[in-house]
């Protein structure tokens, strides 16, 4: 099967090389790389670094941000049987496309549309994180199963490979958007939403949304052996905090409106 490895991108050079970097190391390396640039890159990066290694390198560049269109576009672009979407705040582990491959050309695992990985992390919960968590098992928006989506609208997002109990890999209703892969006829047949987009182009629960859709035809899958670490920007405080509260809410509001009320 061809992979293609799809990344928006928007003023993060420095990751987006890390994340490349950790591309081109992979036990199994993809038929090609397509940058979606919302930002200034003026190029590709580690161009020559890509084609030594035999990848098809695409360049493309937006007018307007989106991450929902930069998925669309970069969709289209690509010409592999499976489409890898990362964040460029992301560095694989150097088994991870192996690992994801596995569940789409193993025959144990039937009407696969999807399939990610899950975040590494060494970090210990803090006494905050554990009474939240019990705090939300009583308001029924945490699961002991990660990545289902809940009667209440709510989502287990646990993707931290500490969760997951098992090495096999994990039925789910949805995959991180930053480190998920989809068969190209999925995205033939599904689209991302504009709807969960804010004035910055950011998808806040665009990737929920869009893989319960699909999980409604096809089966999703998170292999916890395909490990990926995430490098999130600094934390925002104040206004910018409330202002993110409210479209995180609002995006809760919109998913159940359109998905789990009737």
């Amino acid at each position: 099967m061809r992979i293609s490895i799809i990344i928006p991108t928007l003023e993060r050079p420095d990751s987006l090389l890390r994340c490349l970097n950790s591309i081109l190391v992979q036990t199994r390396l993809p038929h090609e790389i397509v940058i979606i640039d919302d930002g200034n890159l003026g190029g590709l990066p580690l161009e020559q670094k890509i084609r030594e290694k035999d990848i098809v390198g695409i360049y493309y560049k937006k007018r307007e941000r989106g991450v929902a269109e930069s998925r669309r576009v970069g969709a289209k672009l690509a010409t592999g049987d499976v489409l890898f979407f990362l964040e460029d705040d992301v560095e694989l582990f150097p088994d991870f496309i192996e690992e994801v491959m596995k569940v789409y050309e193993s025959p144990n695992y039937a009407r696969v549309g999807g399939v990610g990985g899950a975040m590494a992390t060494l970090e210990r919960p803090y006494l905050k994180d554990l009474v939240l968590e019990i705090g939300g098992y009583v308001f029924l928006h945490r699961s002991r199963r990660p990545a289902k989506v809940l009667p209440s609208g709510f989502d287990t997002f646990d993707f931290y490979y500490r969760r997951f109990k098992k090495g096999d890999p994990y039925e789910v209703d949805y995959i991180a958007g930053g480190i998920g892969s989809f068969k190209k006829n999925v995205l033939e047949e599904f689209e991302f939403s504009n709807a969960f987009q804010d004035a910055l182009g950011y998808g806040h629960g665009q990737d929920r949304e869009f893989g319960y859709r699909v999980s409604r035809k096809y089966k999703l899958y998170i292999n916890p052996k395909a490990k990926a670490y995430h490098f999130k920007g600094a934390k925002i405080g104040g206004e910018g905090y409330r202002k993110k509260g409210k479209e995180f809410v609002m995006s809760k509001y919109v998913f159940f409106k359109n998905h789990l009320s009737y």
